[in-house]
C-alpha cells in the first residue's frame, strides 16, 4: 500500500489597523499572517495586491519586498 504524500495547507489572513472607512491621507498598516500546516513546505511565496488608490508602502517587514509593477 502506497503512503499518501503530505500536502501542505497554507492559510493567509489579512487585516488592517483601521476601524471603518479609510479616509484620504490616513496611514494604514496591513498585516498578512501566513500559516503552513501539514508540511513540510519550503519556498512558500505570498503575493498581495494593494487596493487601487493607495500609495506605495513605506515599511515592509519579515523579508518582504515591494514591486510596484
Amino acid at each position: 500500500m502506497m503512503k499518501k504524500p503530505n500536502c501542505p495547507v497554507i492559510a493567509i489572513e489579512k487585516s488592517n489597523d483601521v476601524t471603518g472607512s479609510v479616509l484620504p491621507g490616513a496611514v494604514v498598516t496591513y498585516t498578512l499572517d501566513v500559516t503552513v500546516t501539514e508540511g513540510p513546505s519550503t519556498d512558500v511565496e505570498v503575493m498581495d495586491t494593494l487596493p487601487a488608490g493607495l500609495d506605495d508602502p513605506t515599511n515592509i517587514s519579515d523579508s518582504g519586498v515591494w514591486d510596484s509593477a
